[in-house]
């Protein structure tokens, strides 16, 4: 599990932060879509104070049982050298391919697809080594501050960053899967949720209500954001057979979700009337905006 602060610096309180999700890449499967790939990569470099974050699944390499199967082989411990060092390069690829949008990676987090060394670490964590990331381990729990420069934050969301494997809603239907994630997050307190495993591609937002913390006792509507993130992945292959063939499970849905994280300043009269009549004491008193945030999906 991975606690982690990170702090995003704006140039104005109304400026709008983006986060890309992205998991099931899936680089080394026939059925990778590298245009989609380049096209997300493309988008989170061009948008400003956009953000992405790895769920997972990077490379087909390997699955759960298939890892479980290798550390059975008991006779000698030089036999996976050269195995280790094939992956070794695998991970210095696709950090490479991450290398331009570094300085807008939060961090990796681990699927159920990856490679094992035989020192015990992952190429997920290879990755986030040459990347210089944070490593995001299985789940990660995330506070996003947001800031003007040399200013305290002014927005602080939670968020819970997982891959999704073993939370259940496995895609039958999309009602379903949405339930599954709303059901999940009544065990967990954070402003965003984001999954993926199941290659499912959406993004749903619902309001929650709540009153102020300090001061005169006033309603506050939040706005609580679900993910799915999507994949990089065809299910289905012309020429050969793939996994989601065998099991004849529905298409993947190719691609990411975009959240945007909108501030702006509602009109508070019983501030406004109170700032005119402290503005005209000796003292000043800055209280602040009434600043509020809200998000915008696209898939």
């Amino acid at each position: 599990m991975k606690l982690l602060d990170y702090h995003v610096i704006v140039p104005s309180k109304s400026t709008t932060v983006t986060l890309f999700p992205f998991s099931c890449v899936h680089k080394d499967n026939d059925g990778h879509s590298a245009s989609a790939w380049r096209e997300f990569l493309a988008e989170v470099k061009a948008t400003p104070h956009g953000y992405a974050i790895g769920l997972g699944d990077y490379y087909d390499w390997l699955r759960t049982h298939a890892r479980e199967y290798l550390r059975l082989y008991p006779h000698d411990g030089d036999s996976f050298n050269s195995l280790d060092r094939y992956r070794m390069e695998q991970a210095e690829k696709f950090a490479e391919e991450l290398a331009p949008i570094k300085g807008q990676l939060i961090g990796l987090a681990l699927g159920n697809h990856h490679h094992q060394f035989q020192d015990g670490t992952n190429d997920t964590q290879a990755m986030c080594r040459l990347l210089k990331v944070p490593y995001l381990e299985k789940a990660s729990f995330i506070r996003l501050y947001i800031s003007e420069k040399n200013r305290s934050a002014h927005a602080m969301l939670k968020m819970l960053v997982h891959h999704g494997d073993g939370v259940g809603g496995g895609g039958s239907t999309a009602g379903g899967d949405v339930n599954t994630l709303h059901k999940k997050s009544s065990d967990f307190q954070f402003d965003i949720l984001m999954l993926a495993h199941n290659h499912r591609k959406w993004g749903d937002k619902q309001p929650l209500l709540t009153v102020t913390d300090r001061g005169k006792a006033k309603l506050v509507e939040k706005q609580i954001a679900y993910i799915r993130a999507g994949c990089f992945m065809r299910g289905y292959v012309e020429g050969c057979i793939t996994y989601a063939e065998r099991k004849l499970m529905k298409p993947t849905d190719i691609g990411h979700v975009r959240l945007d994280i909108v501030f702006r300043t509602t009109y508070d009269a019983e501030k406004h009337q109170a700032n005119k009549i402290l503005s005209a004491s000796p003292k000043q008193h800055n209280h602040g905006d009434n600043l509020r945030w809200s998000f915008k999906v696209t898939y």
